[in-house]
């Protein structure tokens, strides 16, 4: 599983380049539609939002559990219309961002 999450390998670009597309997609009927990643930790979460970056050109919401201005992120996020947002352990049951369209899970939890 690590093989196929790690941010540097093949796999991982694809498919978050594919959820990339899709979101394009969506935005089409809903503008300010957005995508999520949930990484497993941090370090890979600033990797996934790196290869974000390069492939749209804009710099995702990262959203760690320790930081103290988190939960003002996702809110910033939810009320925006930026298209990615990457999280570890900080977007689950009970938070609500309505205009997520697209989602990528990469953690093995």
């Amino acid at each position: 599983m690590r093989t196929a999450l790690d941010p540097t390998g093949e796999w991982m670009p694809a498919v978050l380049s594919a959820a990339d597309k899709r979101l394009t997609e969506v935005r089409r009927h809903m503008p300010d539609a957005g995508a999520l990643v949930i990484s497993g930790d941090q370090n890979t979460a600033r990797a996934y939002a790196k290869t974000l970056r390069e492939l749209t050109g804009e710099a995702p919401t990262v959203v760690l559990s320790d930081e103290k201005a988190a939960s003002k992120k996702i809110a910033k996020f939810s009320e925006g219309d930026s298209r990615w947002m990457v999280a570890v352990r900080m977007v689950s049951e009970g938070v609500d961002v309505p205009r997520l369209a697209v989602g990528v899970y990469a953690t093995s939890a």
